[in-house]
């Protein structure tokens, strides 16, 4: 993403937050990242994430523009869980 928006990258990317797949939720991630005042989410993380961030993300009223990665495109293992009703307009990412 950094390397697409080039030059702008430093004042268009109001901040990011990390994890670790030992993590047991990302919601303290998600806060923060709404928190920030950012209205777009780009999500790269794994099937199990992805799912928690989009059922956090709704769950929290916050609506930006949710973009996430091709690995984390399924229906079973992301989508269903965090809730199809949860998961409308999500953009799904691919290189």
């Amino acid at each position: 993403m950094k390397d697409g928006l080039g030059d702008k990258a430093g004042k268009m990317i109001v901040a990011e937050a990390s994890y670790e797949v030992t993590d047991p939720t990302i919601d303290s991630q998600i806060v923060t990242l709404k928190a920030s005042g950012a209205d777009t989410f780009f999500n790269v993380t794994t099937p199990k994430f992805a799912a928690q961030a989009i059922r956090k993300v709704y769950d929290m009223g916050w609506r930006p523009l949710h973009i996430f990665n091709q690995v984390s495109a399924s229906v079973g293992a992301v989508l269903m869980p965090a809730g199809l009703e949860k998961s409308v307009g999500l953009i799904t990412a691919t290189t």
